[in-house]
């Protein structure tokens, strides 16, 4: 999914030092088409934030019914490695993108 079919409103944002990263809250918005997948919306926190997508995670992403949107908690990390220590393997799996988790 493009960029185009859906916007992020960031509405919370909250540096924690402990673990070296920010939490976001967030609003998505995709009237007239289904919720974004986890990936291309990692992929737009990524450019907003301007790190490598192996440091965003999508903790959670709820989907209002009949609105075309959706609210979210993601993680942003200062590095991938800091990342890969704090996150759950579930969470890393799941933010994959699909074709990944199809060929394992």
């Amino acid at each position: 999914m493009s960029g185009e079919k859906f916007r992020i409103e960031i509405v919370g944002k909250r540096e924690n030092p402990l673990i070296d990263r920010i939490e976001l809250d967030v609003v998505i918005y995709h009237m007239g088409s289904g919720t974004p997948d986890r990936y291309s919306v990692r992929q737009e926190i990524a450019s907003q934030f301007n790190v490598p997508l192996d440091c965003v995670y999508i903790r959670r992403i709820k989907t209002e019914y009949g609105i075309g949107r959706s609210v979210g908690r993601i993680h942003v990390y200062r590095s991938p490695d800091r990342a890969r220590i704090i996150e759950p393997d579930y969470i890393i799996a799941r933010d994959e993108p699909s074709e990944e988790k199809e060929e394992e």
